[in-house]
Formats: C-alpha cells, structure tokens, sequence
C-alpha cells in the first residue's frame, strides 16, 4: 500500500471495507472431504495423530482419558456447519484448531471454562495465520455470541484470535518457529488466560471494556492489518480509535 497519513488510511480502510459484497454470505454446503482434510491439517499443527472424525448431531471434541493426549474423536454437525457458514476448508480448519485446542489445554484449564474457551480460540488464530488463512465466518459467527457460563462473549473471543495472529507475527518477526508448545507458552502470560478470575484481572473486564480499546494498541493493530491488506481487522481497529 503507498504511504498515507493515518487518516487517509482510516479512510481507504472504511471505503473498502464498506463495499457491497465484501462480505462473502453465498457458501456452498458443507462436504464431508473437507472437514476430514480441516481436520487432518489441524491435527498436524498440534503434532497429533489424525484423530476419528465422525458425523452427529453436534460439533466439538471428545476426551477420553484426560491424562492421555490423543485418545480423543472428532465429532461436526453438518447443519451445524452451515448454519454457522463453515462451510470453506478455511473455516472448518479454524473449528478444529479451536476443538484441537481444547484437548492440548484441558489438564491446565479445566477449572477455567471461560479461559479454556479462550485458549482454544487463540489456537485458531495461530492457525490461521500460519496457514495465510484470512478473517471468515468463524470469525462473524462468534463475534455476536453472547457470554454464557461455559462460553464468554464474542468480542473476548475475537480478541482471543487476533492475539493468536499477533503471537505468530511477532514470533516470525524475532526468527522464532511458532508451535504449539511455545504458543500455549504466550497465551499463558496472556491476561485473557486469567479471564475467569475476576479479582485478578486488570485489563479484561466483563462489562466489555478492555485494554484492546487503547488507542496505541489500536493504531499498532492498524498498521499491521494494513500491512497485510487485513480489511476487515484494519476497519475494527480503526473504529476502536479515538473512543
């Protein structure tokens, strides 16, 4: 991109951004060829096993035996799917980053729902953005989730995903290989990895204030989107600067 001011950038980035059809809606049905390949790719990442992949009534992971990695099954729903939209190889490779993510973080989270969840979505966000995968409807479909006991809202958790994305370019940035190992490492220096403490949070609170509203963060986040031509994180930031 030229070199523009800061506010010829929030302009091109809210006239781009706000263009019909920008936002892809029209996806096809979902093919069990893909989830199964998502699956694999996921599974790969995390240096695991191909786990059994099954069609049923609902979507997520099934732990076995907590004390023992890998004694896991995948389980998706198509209607599911495409209620959601996830209906790209993309997509579908973020849910099973997501589901994957559980299993690696259950014996240090399982006393931490919210936390677990937000670990999990961190992984996506490693994911994604080591595989050039850009923003989808997995990010759109949980942006508007509302918090529950076992699930937080969906602005934590897409903030939970871009601090996946930041961790694998700044890790790239210093020379450093991300994985699984030294990412859960970040995640848990993270304060989102405290968010179901209350009493020890300082930047992340449940009335949907945090420290992602700063306007330093925000212009940093900015520049980077830009850099990537990351539309649709470049118009969040921007709107996030100045409140």
């Amino acid at each position: 991109m030229e070199n523009l001011n800061l506010e010829q950038q929030l302009d091109s980035v809210r006239e781009v951004s706000d263009t019909p059809g920008f936002i892809r809606t029209e996806v096809p049905l979902t093919g069990d060829f893909s989830v199964r390949t998502a699956a694999h790719t996921a599974c790969s990442f995390f240096g695991l096993k191909d786990l059994p992949v099954s069609e049923g009534e609902s979507t997520g992971v099934y732990i076995g035996d907590m004390a023992r990695i890998g004694d896991e099954r995948l389980v998706y729903s198509k209607s599911q799917f495409d209620q959601m939209g996830w209906n790209t190889f993309e997509d579908q490779t973020k849910v099973w980053a997501h589901e994957i993510g559980h299993v690696i973080l259950q014996e240090d989270f399982a006393d931490k729902p919210w936390a677990g969840e937000l670990g999990a979505d961190f992984f996506a966000g490693v994911l994604a953005e080591m595989n050039g995968i850009g923003i989808g409807n997995y990010e759109r479909s949980l942006g508007s989730t509302p918090a529950s006991e076992t699930h937080p809202d969906g602005k934590l958790r897409l903030e939970a995903i871009q601090l996946g994305r930041d961790t694998v370019v700044e890790m790239r940035k210093n020379d450093i290989m991300p994985n699984w190992q030294n990412c859960m490492d970040k995640f848990k220096e993270s304060e989102l990895s405290d968010v179901d403490n209350k009493r020890n949070m300082k930047n992340v609170s449940f009335e949907g204030t945090s420290k992602y509203d700063d306007d330093d963060y925000n212009i940093k986040q900015l520049e980077i989107a830009l850099e990537r031509e990351d539309w649709t994180n470049a118009k969040k930031h921007a709107k996030r600067i100045g409140k």
